[in-house]
């Protein structure tokens, strides 16, 4: 059985899952705050598709060799619920979930955002399972700061 790397993120954001869902439901929209645009803010970048939701399709090509070039796909969008795409980067696919629930146990107006990605690692399971926990590492914080980046996005100024 090959090991999967899942990596989850969350985080409340005061809005509502209506504020929040056109910022993950638009691959445009997405480049103010994903963690992977904020590797390389000088990639170029050319979108397909829809505007927005299912079928959209972002393409992108960096001069910076571990970034390498690569897509997403929103392949499922259920407003204001969450969104699904696929990644292919590095010679890897990943499944991308973005889910946004009502915090009910917070004032009105909470919501929490998940970010959660999924690869099928393949390869020798136990080496895999050894570097699971490296990748993780590496990869907790850019999550967290496009989560902030988010939440800095949609909830309103004081």
């Amino acid at each position: 059985m090959s090991p999967y790397l899942v990596i989850e993120r969350s985080i409340s954001i005061s809005a509502e899952p209506e504020d929040i869902f056109p910022y993950i439901n638009d691959l445009e929209e997405m480049n103010d705050w994903s963690p992977w645009f904020a590797l390389d803010k000088d990639a170029t970048y050319y979108y397909d598709g829809p505007e927005r939701g299912k079928g959209q399709i972002a393409i992108w090509e960096s001069s910076i060799a571990h970034i390498a070039n690569g897509q997403q796909e929103i392949i499922a969008s259920q407003s204001p619920d969450f969104v699904k795409t696929t990644l292919f980067a590095n010679n890897q696919i990943l499944d991308v979930t973005y889910a946004i629930y009502e915090d009910e146990g917070e004032a009105l107006g909470q919501s929490v955002v998940i970010l959660r990605t999924e690869n099928d690692l393949g390869g020798f399971p136990y080496l895999q399972r050894i570097m699971i926990h490296f990748r993780k590492a590496r990869i907790y914080g850019p999550y967290d700061e496009a989560l902030l980046r988010l939440k800095h996005i949609t909830e309103p100024s004081e």
